[in-house]
């Protein structure tokens, strides 16, 4: 079964909070009170990269075999109930293909890596 976990950005810390921090409710209730930034909550895809890191929601990635390497956006596709990688087309997130994902940020924090095809994207 997949661990159900979510993350936002504290506005005031500048730093992601975890649902597994503090529990699910008390995490919503820092949504809805204004503690964390709900323009940046996530989900935890229930997946990790090459490197073992986990996939969040609007997390980039970079599928070394797909679209030239360039970086795509984690989101969930309601259409496939899957999560995907996306670069104008959606494609599912595949364990069998996780060797070849790697994370190499997240849109909140580096919201230019899109726009320049990674060229100027950092790890987080």
């Amino acid at each position: 079964m997949r661990e159900i976990k979510f993350r936002a950005i504290d506005p005031m810390d500048k730093c992601w909070v975890y649902s597994s921090d503090n529990g699910l409710h008390n995490f919503f209730y820092g949504i809805e009170d204004g503690q964390l930034d709900g323009e940046t909550l996530g989900e935890y895809a229930g997946l990790k990269d090459k490197n073992g890191e986990e996939i969040w929601e609007s997390n980039l990635i970079i599928h070394h075999s797909r679209n030239g390497a360039r970086p795509h956006l984690v989101v969930f596709d309601l259409d496939q109930a899957a999560w995907c990688g996306d670069y104008g087309l959606k494609y599912p997130l595949m364990k069998n293909e996780l060797r070849e994902i790697e994370v190499i940020g997240n849109i909140h924090e580096n919201p230019k890596v899109l726009e320049t095809g990674g060229k100027n994207g950092h790890h987080t």
